[in-house]
């Protein structure tokens, strides 16, 4: 893990930080005064858990934000690095590719983009020498059956 991801990925939130936002969510929406920048912080807050149900959760939060909000950026992004965290680097490679067309030179959201680049690129090989491995096997056993058949009837 480089020092990026190591800082901004795999850095979670303290479980007491977490559940005093949830506190301060909760109230404001009873008292029906639920602010974009409370919804934000817990959603943010949810995204950097170490639980996925919660990261799942902050995910839908910032979508939600997304359709309701002028400024997008953060939002955007943090669903990527939701989506990152989750280990669905085609759905956030989606999201960071659309924070990098609202904010083209934002640093993080190119280091994030390399990160997704690299996890998708490591599960083809995995997926790749999984597949020859599987056919290498049934190959071998095609053949071992086609020996074993004629040595049998011969």
């Amino acid at each position: 893990m480089n020092e990026f991801e190591a800082a901004v990925i795999g850095d979670t939130v303290p479980l007491e930080d977490l559940q005093a936002c949830e506190r301060n969510y909760l109230k404001q929406v009873r008292n029906n005064t639920l602010t974009d920048n409370t919804k934000f912080a817990y959603a943010w807050h949810l995204i950097k858990s170490q639980y996925s149900s919660d990261v799942r959760k902050g995910i839908t939060m910032m979508q939600e934000l997304c359709k309701s909000a002028g400024d997008k950026r953060d939002y955007v992004y943090l669903v990527a690095l939701g989506y990152y965290r989750l280990q669905e680097y085609s759905e956030a490679m989606k999201y960071i590719d659309t924070t990098l067309t609202m904010e083209p030179n934002n640093s993080q959201a190119k280091e994030l983009k390399q990160l997704i680049k690299q996890k998708q690129d490591r599960d083809s090989m995995i997926g790749l020498a999984v597949v020859g491995g599987a056919t290498a096997v049934a190959v071998g056993a095609t053949a071992l059956a086609g020996f074993v058949i004629s040595r049998i009837f011969k």
